[in-house]
Order: structure tokens, then C-alpha cells, then sequence
């Protein structure tokens, strides 16, 4: 009986309750950049951004934005119609890779795995806003 329930939590590991939640009005110098290939910016390290040329995202834009931001609970990961690669720098200074669906309003933060939806009200604001620089990163 041990031997299967130690089999079925390697298969499905309890989530990480202790990790610490992200303070997103700490972040700084958001930026977003010119690749949308889903193949290519799953796969990009975070260390390699600073080789890509980006359009900044106004970091007091993004706090409003992202001020009520939830953990969204996934069991594996969601559906990508399209995605904007942004990225930007926790109050350790440590560069964050943050995928951001075109569609859906949530976003995968890849320093600590976990998808994060916006609240409802914002999301088509936020979904123009990024389009918008997104144009701008050619």
C-alpha cells in the first residue's frame, strides 16, 4: 500500500504551498520582445533575453495591471492560441521570463513556474496595452 501511494505523489506532486508569492509592484524594466513563436520562446532561457531587442512596458502600467493577479491552479499546462514574451527583474534584480497568453489573460512566470490570471476587469486593457507594444518592438 506505501509502495502505490509513494508511486501516485511521484506522478503528482503536491504543489509547493510554501513558495513565496511574487510581488509584482516590485518588479522593474519590463520589456516585451518581437518573438511570438510558441516553439521558440517556451524553449528561450531567461538568461538569453538580454541578447533580444525589446520595447519597454511602462513599469507603473504593468503594477496597475498585474495588482490583482491570483496563482491560477492548472493541472498541466493551458491551451496557447499565440503569446507575447515580456520580461522583467524581481526586487532581487533577478531577470524574469514571463510568458503572457494573447488570449486568455494568464501568463506563465517561468522563476517559479506557476501561471498567474488576471483579474477580469483588466484583461482587455492589458491585452491592448501589450499590442500595442508589441507593434512597437520591430
Amino acid at each position: 500500500m506505501h509502495f502505490i501511494l509513494l508511486y501516485v505523489l511521484a506522478l503528482h506532486p503536491m504543489p509547493d504551498t510554501g513558495a513565496k508569492p511574487i510581488h509584482w509592484d516590485n518588479t522593474k524594466n519590463w520589456k516585451i520582445y518581437s518573438l511570438n513563436k510558441s516553439s521558440t520562446v517556451f524553449s528561450l532561457p531567461a538568461d538569453s533575453l538580454s541578447n533580444l531587442h525589446g520595447a519597454l512596458l511602462g513599469d507603473d502600467s504593468m503594477h496597475i495591471f498585474l495588482s490583482n493577479a491570483k496563482l491560477l491552479h492548472v493541472p498541466m499546462s493551458p491551451a496557447w492560441m499565440g503569446c507575447y514574451l515580456t520580461s522583467c527583474e524581481n526586487e532581487k534584480g533577478q531577470v524574469m521570463k514571463v510568458v503572457v497568453s494573447v488570449y486568455g489573460g494568464f501568463f506563465l512566470n517561468y522563476l517559479d513556474g506557476n501561471y498567474y490570471q488576471l483579474d477580469p476587469e483588466f484583461v482587455r486593457m492589458w491585452l491592448d496595452y501589450l499590442n500595442r507594444a508589441y507593434k512597437n518592438t520591430d
